[in-house]
């Protein structure tokens, strides 16, 4: 777990070098991966293309995160991630309905246990979302932080400021259990 900014640490620089138009959606896979390692540390499980539902193979989320709460380890946070488009034109309607979806199953299996947490990634863009536990039975996933109506489309080489302050931010309130209600 650390607080130094992401720019500053060369795996993650050349993993972020490697997000270029027409790279595999893998590399933005491992790009976030690696991120939530190295803001969250050792004691949280990792995990990569994990089905969002026991038993049902056909859906699988790009990265996961799990924390201990309840006896057991839950997911608290999930990354949903597609490749730079050539274009650079960003679907994020797609990205986010994929993502809300995958958000609203982890709610469910947790019996909303705890808020949930998403990043929403297209290429070198991200937007971050959260699903909080108190009281939101249709699983509605809001924009981060909460004092923001929309979500912000961050450049991960442009805004590592912003992205830093909102990932340990996250960290602080799933640490200390301010997400658990």
């Amino acid at each position: 777990m650390s607080t130094t900014v992401y720019t500053s640490e060369s795996h993650l620089c050349h993993l972020r070098g490697l997000i270029k138009p027409g790279a595999y959606e893998v590399t933005v896979d491992h790009f976030w991966l690696n991120m939530l390692i190295h803001y969250f540390g050792p004691r949280y499980i990792f995990e990569r293309e994990a089905y969002s539902r026991a038993g049902v193979h056909l859906r699988r989320m790009n990265v996961t995160m799990k924390n201990f709460r309840a006896n057991g380890f839950r997911r608290v946070f999930v990354v949903e991630a597609k490749r730079l488009p050539k274009s650079k034109r960003y679907r994020w309607d797609k990205v986010f309905r994929q993502l809300a979806k995958y958000m609203r199953e982890v709610q469910r299996d947790t019996g909303g246990l705890q808020t949930i947490y998403g990043i929403a990634a297209v290429g070198d863009r991200v937007r971050f979302y959260e699903m909080d536990c108190r009281g939101n039975r249709a699983g509605i996933a809001a924009a981060y932080p909460r004092s923001t109506t929309n979500p912000r489309t961050l450049g991960i080489n442009t805004d590592a400021g912003v992205i830093h302050d909102y990932l340990l931010a996250i960290r602080h309130e799933i640490s200390n259990g301010l997400n658990t209600h």
